[in-house]
């Protein structure tokens, strides 16, 4: 794997019409992250973009995500579900553009916030709904609970469980599209947050895998679910946590997925450096191990300065 394989300079940050050029490609392409919203929209959106700092970055796409929101309403009080739900999906997918990859300003932390309510909207109208679950965690350091999306087929009597997380950028509300394939196929999901990310109650550290046992426990121990039949998915910097907690509890689970995790070079120093700044030609290889996850960019604690690498690497 060449990392330096770049087609700008590596030693510094994106500038407004290359960041623009680099989201209408991936827009084109409808892939992470241009891969959830409208695409009209989206390119208004991007056009309007006066600056990538937190304030400007947050402020075009919160703006589109208000007017999807409003219709939302407006949809639901008509008894237009669909319509609702439709509005919503793409509030929530604005709003996530606007908080990404990171809530490090205080507007990107309110796009977050505002995402959660637009996603909570969604999942009430989903088929089949999306159920926030709240679980105690006694060991957190930034929050005392761990909070998790369960969505179970139609029909099905104790459908087995697949728990799955993303990596640093993609959080729960990102594992929508899986989710709908797994319902679709008989199969419940429980959708979280990965260590040091979203609404993650720790950092990420070597210990991170203890966040995933009361939500382990409380598939196993639910009457809805058949426990005995789990699976875990772990996706790009998640993965590496599948991976542990496979080794961890074999007798527990089934399987566990490392999907397009990281594995030696994602964890060594140079490369993390030099990810900070790798261009589109690389995205798969440049999701920042020690990004947002290490120097904790969530909800609970908002960085108002500063920037962390994923931040700098593409926007």
């Amino acid at each position: 794997m060449n990392v330096l394989n770049v087609t700008t300079d590596p030693g510094g940050p994106r500038s407004l019409e290359n960041a623009k050029e680099w989201m209408k490609d991936r827009l084109g392409k409808r892939v992470h992250p241009l891969g959830l919203t409208d695409p009209a929209e989206t390119i208004r959106a991007i056009d309007r973009l006066e600056g990538l700092d937190g304030a400007n970055w947050a402020k075009s796409w919160v703006a589109s995500g208000k007017e999807f929101l409003a219709n939302g309403r407006s949809a639901e009080e008509r008894g237009d579900l669909e319509a609702a739900r439709a509005a919503y999906y793409q509030a929530y997918g604005f709003f996530f553009l606007g908080r990404f990859p990171c809530p490090n300003h205080p507007d990107k932390l309110a796009s977050y916030e505002l995402e959660l309510e637009a996603y909570g909207n969604f999942g009430r109208l989903a088929e089949p709904p999306i159920e926030p679950v709240t679980v105690p965690f006694q060991e957190g350091t930034h929050g005392d609970r761990v909070r998790f999306y369960v969505r179970k087929p139609t029909n099905v009597t104790k459908p087995p469980v697949v728990i799955m997380w993303g990596g640093v950028d993609a959080w729960k509300e990102e594992m929508t599209e899986l989710s709908s394939q797994l319902a679709a196929a008989g199969i419940a999901s429980i959708a979280m947050d990965n260590v040091g990310t979203g609404e993650s109650p720790i950092k990420a550290k070597a210990d991170g895998e203890k966040q995933f046992l009361p939500v382990i426990e409380w598939a196993r121990q639910n009457e809805d679910l058949d426990g005995t039949r789990l699976v875990l998915i772990g996706r790009s910097f998640g993965g590496h946590w599948a991976t542990k907690l496979a080794h961890l509890l074999p007798d527990m689970l089934r399987g566990a997925v490392n999907w397009g995790g990281g594995v030696h070079y994602m964890f060594q120093r140079e490369w993390v450096e030099q990810s900070r700044y790798l261009t589109a030609t690389s995205w798969n290889w440049s999701r920042p191990a020690a990004g947002c996850s290490a120097r904790r960019m969530t909800r609970n604690t908002p960085r108002a300065s500063g920037s962390c690498p994923c931040s700098t690497r593409a926007f």
